[in-house]
Order: C-alpha cells, then sequence, then structure tokens
C-alpha cells in the first residue's frame, strides 16, 4: 500500500543539481509504474528549504503521502514550508519530522500551531512510557505520530502494539530483516496491514 522513497542526493551522494533532478525523476518513475501504492519521501535533512520546494515542483502531480526530515526541524522554515505545500498542491501531503536529534519541544509546538503533521521520534530513543504519554497530547494537538523504526523489525512489532493499543499513528515504518537470535513470531500484513500479535513478549521469543 505504501513505499518510501529515499531522496536527498543532492547533499549526499551526487553534485548538487544532478542529485536533486535524480529525485524527481526516481520518484516519478515509481508512480508511473505502481500507480496506486502511496509514495513517502525521505531527505534525512539533506534537502535546504529551497531544494524541498525545488523537488515538489519537479514531481508535480506526483501525489505523495508525506514528505519526511527535508530540513532539520525549524520554526521559521516549516512554517514556510507548509504555507507553500498548502498553496501549491500539497495541502494533503504530510509534514513528518522529528527523527534524529530531536527537538522536542520544538515539535510539539509546530504541531500545535498546524505546521507539522506527524511527529516521528525513534521508538527506542524515548521508550514505551513515553509514547504512551506523548500519543494522547498529540491528539490534543491534532498531531499524528509514527515512531521510527528503522534497524531493526524488532522496532517495527513493537510500534504496532503502541498503534493497536493507544491509535493516532497514522502508519508504520515496516523494517524487513531477519534474525538467527530472534522468533518474530505470527505477525502477519494482511491486505496491506500489519496484525499484531496476541502472544506474551510481543509475540517474539529469543531462540539464544
Amino acid at each position: 500500500r505504501q513505499l518510501k522513497v529515499k531522496i536527498g542526493r543532492s547533499g549526499m551522494w551526487y553534485p548538487h543539481d544532478k542529485g536533486l533532478q535524480l529525485d524527481i525523476e526516481i520518484v516519478k518513475e515509481i508512480q508511473k509504474q505502481h500507480p496506486n501504492v502511496e509514495i513517502l519521501v525521505d531527505a534525512n535533512n539533506a534537502y535546504s528549504l529551497q531544494d524541498t520546494f525545488d523537488f515538489l515542483k519537479g514531481i508535480g502531480d506526483v501525489p505523495l503521502y508525506w514528505v519526511e526530515e527535508p530540513f532539520h526541524e525549524d520554526y521559521e522554515q516549516g512554517k514556510k514550508l507548509r504555507e507553500w505545500m498548502n498553496e501549491n498542491g500539497f495541502a494533503k501531503t504530510f509534514y513528518a519530522d522529528g527523527e534524529a536529534n530531536t527537538d522536542h519541544d520544538l515539535c510539539l509546538k509546530m504541531g500545535a500551531e498546524n505546521i507539522l503533521d506527524v511527529y516521528l521520534p525513534d521508538i527506542q530513543q524515548f521508550g514505551f512510557t513515553f509514547w504512551r504519554n506523548l500519543v494522547p497530547e498529540l491528539k490534543n494537538k491534532k498531531t499524528f505520530g509514527s515512531p521510527h523504526a528503522w534497524g531493526s523489525m524488532l522496532k517495527t512489532h513493537y510500534n504496532a502494539h503502541i498503534a493497536a493499543g493507544l491509535g493516532n499513528i497514522c502508519t508504520l515504518e515496516g523494517v524487513t530483516c531477519i534474525s538467527d537470535d530472534i522468533d518474530f513470531g505470527n505477525y502477519a500484513i494482511e491486505n496491506g496491514k500489519l496484525k499484531v500479535s496476541n502472544a506474551p513478549g510481543f509475540g517474539m521469543k529469543l531462540l539464544i
């Protein structure tokens, strides 16, 4: 149902203009080949505000579910981005941030002011108790959560329980991996949705 696409080549692996153009071409080609799949893009803070504008202009009418970490969360730049998106055909696209080196208070402020749509600090960074307290606060601010999970399927499964139990999680980052030391349990994807295990221990077991 969804596919998250890495962008930000202009700030990491290619000369600026070539990298930005490749980001645009790749996203357009993915949408062409898979028109029924929702696309999420993640720049890992490699863009400037102007790069973000140019990328969105470049992909034109390609619908995006969200734009993640175009640059490190910043009030003024985030506000300008949200206003530009609202005025240029991306009003329904979420702006997601707060994954790395998170400015927690700033992200909450941006959410409360309808700048930031999705807050996504890593589940390992803040833990379960933090998220149990955070989700109701996000609901009050009309902001979604999506705990970051990259690096381990364990985190994807943990986040699935948070989503099932607390709600207000707009989507989950599905990390696919295997381990010789862990039985990941009886989780299953049905019609694009992850079914949560009801077995003890989050439905997973250590094999060592």
